[in-house]
């Protein structure tokens, strides 16, 4: 018979699943196969003992890439009762895996509109409106001499921060503006307050956090250095908006002088039509009653000065023997009547 060999302790699949519950579980406690469960985020809340770094270990460990749908629905249901000061989700900001960087999401959306109700699905408020509103409903807490309160109400700004910034596209700057607000001193001696605050806040500073003032001091000096160049940018769209505001109203009053020109050049050829129609209509009436006149005189010329001689010319002419002296006399008459009525003949 073959005796079987036994694997030292700490190696083979039982002893990692042993490893994992025990990370899990936060005590040395040896389990079976059946006995081993992923990370779940219900028992983390449950379990004071746990530690946040021991959690996120085990998430790490076990790979998960997101949490059991009704492990999930289950803790931001009782979020409120298993985390009152939020202090333990607090302690997931910034952390990973994806997992736990998602919940973290989550939990603030739901620690969010529990403190904002309906505002929060109102896409017509920005994110500041929000991080503002947010501020205010803390407020109270924030000045309680409760630490519990206290800790429950910055806790919460940071998850709102965490999802408004996430979700909302939060500027950090607008995030401290809102800040600002929420602490502003009134009063004359409030700029000399704020310095000597300030001056205070640093000399008691550790290195590291010196460093963080001067990241945030150098976000704010980009932004005034973008809002500089804003403000010349537009001061100089001004400046070229006004001189073509000045050009088209040069062009307008140029415009206006030849509209008002060619009004008075229209009305004067309106007044010109119409005096050479007047004039053409009068020519028209005289020429008409000239050729009345002329048609008349001729028909008088015809029946007085023509009718009668030649008349008489055909008469003798009728004669047996005809009388051709009389006629040819009648005929000459005639002819002179014609000249006498025509004038002299043109040289």
């Amino acid at each position: 018979m073959v005796a079987s060999k036994r694997k030292p302790d700490g190696i083979g699949p039982d002893a990692a699943l042993r490893d994992k519950e025990q990370i899990i579980g936060g005590g040395a406690i040896d389990r079976t196969i059946s006995d081993v469960k992923l990370p779940r985020l219900e028992r983390y809340y449950a379990d004071p003992k746990m530690k946040p770094g021991t959690f996120i270990k085990a998430v790490r460990v076990a790979k998960l890439k997101t949490f059991d749908p009704d492990d999930l629905a289950t803790t931001l249901n009782r979020l409120a009762e298993l985390d009152p000061t939020f202090s333990r989700t607090v302690a997931f900001v910034g952390k990973q895996p994806a997992a736990i960087s998602q919940w973290v999401i989550e939990a603030a959306k739901t620690s969010l509109a529990s403190i904002l109700s309906d505002a929060l699905s109102d896409r017509s408020l920005s994110a500041a409106a929000l991080f503002d509103r947010a501020i205010k409903a803390c407020s109270a807490d924030l000045a309680s001499k409760d630490r519990r309160a206290r800790d429950r109400a910055q806790n919460l700004l940071r998850l709102a921060l965490v999802w408004l910034i996430a979700q909302r596209n939060l500027s950090p700057i607008d995030a401290l503006l809102s800040a600002k607000r929420a602490r502003k001193k009134k009063g004359r001696g409030a700029e000399l307050n704020l310095r000597s605050d300030v001056s205070r806040l640093l000399v008691k500073s550790k290195l590291s956090q010196l460093l963080n003032f001067a990241l945030v001091a150098n976000l704010f000096e980009v932004a005034l250095a973008q809002m500089s160049k804003e403000r010349r940018e537009a001061l100089a769209a001004a400046a070229e908006h006004k001189d073509r505001i000045a050009q088209v109203n040069g062009e307008l009053v140029t415009a206006t002088e030849r509209l008002e020109s060619a009004t008075k050049q229209s009305a004067r050829l309106h007044e010109e039509l119409a005096s050479t129609q007047k004039a053409l209509i009068d020519e028209k009436e005289l020429r008409s009653l000239e050729r009345t006149k002329l048609e008349g005189r001729f028909r008088r010329f015809l029946t007085e000065r023509l009718g009668p001689p030649l008349s008489d010319a055909r008469d003798v002419l009728g004669f047996d023997p005809p009388n051709i002296a009389a006629a040819l006399q009648r005929i000459e008459m005639t002819i002179s009547a014609i000249e006498g009525e025509r004038g002299p003949a043109d040289e």
